[in-house]
Formats: structure tokens, sequence, C-alpha cells
């Protein structure tokens, strides 16, 4: 049965994914759209859901809290309680881009598991490389500010402690296993930049997977570990 309140208004036509409810009036019988924002109970989640969504679309320009709040349908001050800052939000959504990307780096090393050290480092390279082809604009988001983190237990610094792992193996004796990562991490990460964002982003899929094959081959030459 309808709910009718106060000043014969029926609230039965609320729509609860929508910023505006339709109020019907008793007495008229007339229809009248009043704008409010609906409360969310779990906004922080959205907005970073409609963030990767921009990032999607547009890149990191795209991220920003007006126009997740405009899509999801709540005011921009509720949107504001929980991110000070669109940098905030675009943090948010790049911390959830590093965990989508390392699902993605454990893949393709379990596709090579039990296989040797220049297989792996082959398979992390591939695993980068296919993440930023197939997601562009949200590989965008972080690529200018790739966090090299220090708490290595969180997504964002799971890339380099999967290659500080490998260069163990490669350089038992090193005294800073993260200096000796970061040039092999430089080369994977130029390339694949070039390749998506850069200066050969308009060549075909075939031509940029041969740039990634040779940067492999000019890493692994460079650790001395193929001839």
């Amino acid at each position: 049965m309808p709910f009718t309140g106060e000043a014969g208004i029926n609230w039965s036509g609320y729509q609860p994914r929508c910023r505006s409810w339709h109020l019907e009036c008793k007495d008229s019988g007339s229809v009248k759209t009043v704008d409010r924002p609906y409360h969310h109970g779990n906004l922080r989640n959205e907005l970073i859901r409609v963030g990767l969504e921009l990032a999607s679309e547009g890149g990191l320009n795209a991220v920003g809290l007006r126009e997740a709040s405009r899509r999801i349908g709540v005011s921009p001050s509720a949107a504001y309680r929980h991110f000070e800052s669109q940098a905030d939000l675009v943090q948010a959504v790049r911390n959830r881009l590093l965990e989508s990307m390392d699902e993605k780096l454990q893949l393709a090393l379990s596709e090579v598991e039990g296989e040797d050290v220049v297989s792996r480092i082959r398979a992390l390279g591939v695993g980068y490389f296919k993440f930023a082809l197939d997601n562009p604009k949200q590989f965008e988001v972080f690529t200018f500010v790739f966090p090299l983190a220090e708490d290595w237990a969180t997504a964002s610094g799971r890339p380099m402690q999967i290659l500080t792992s490998l260069m163990n193996e490669v350089k038992p004796d090193a005294e800073d296993l993260f200096a000796e990562a970061v040039p092999v991490w430089a080369a994977f990460h130029g390339a694949t930049f070039l390749c998506t964002l850069g200066s050969l982003r308009n060549h075909s899929d075939e031509e940029k997977w041969a740039v990634q094959e040779s940067t492999a081959d000019l890493v692994l030459r460079g650790l001395n570990l193929i001839p």
C-alpha cells in the first residue's frame, strides 16, 4: 500500500538509485519532481567504481568528484565527506587499478610457474604490457607517479616486490636488490608507455608486441641471462 505522508504526498514513487523523488499529490493527482540527494550506504566504494569508469573513458583528467557525484545521483557535498579533493579520489582509483594489475601479473606468472628465471622475467613484462595495452586510459591514471612503495605488502608495492624477488635469484649477492630492480622496471615501463600513451600508440598491436619482446631481450642480455 502506498505510504501517504503529511500534505497528502504519496512517497511510493521514490527511486533509491535516482537523484529525484517523484511525488504524487493526493488532492490533485499531479506529479512533482523534487531534487533531493539520496542516502547511499556505500558511497565511498560507489565513487571509486564510477571513478574507474571515468578513468576508462578519459584517463587521469576525467576522474573528478563532481562528475562522479552527478553520475551516482548524490550532491558533491556528500562525496566530499569521503574524499577531501579530486586528488584523493584519483589516489583511491589508482590503488584499485594497482590491485587489478597485480592480479594480472600473478596470472601471468602462474602460467610459467616452476620455469627458469628468464621465463618469469619475460612473463612479468608481458603481464604489465598486456594490462596497459588493454586499459590505456586506466594505465594513464598512475603511469606518471607509479608508486615504488616501501610497504610492499600493499598492492602499490607488489610489482616491485615480485621483481626484486626475481632479481634475488639473478644476483643473490647484490647489496641493494631494489636498486638492481629499478632499471629493469624502467625498461619495461618505458616500452609500455611508448606503446600505449607515447609516440608508438598508433602503431599496430603486432608492432607494439615486437617492441615489448625486444625490450625483454635487451633486459635479459643486460643481466647476462641470454646470449
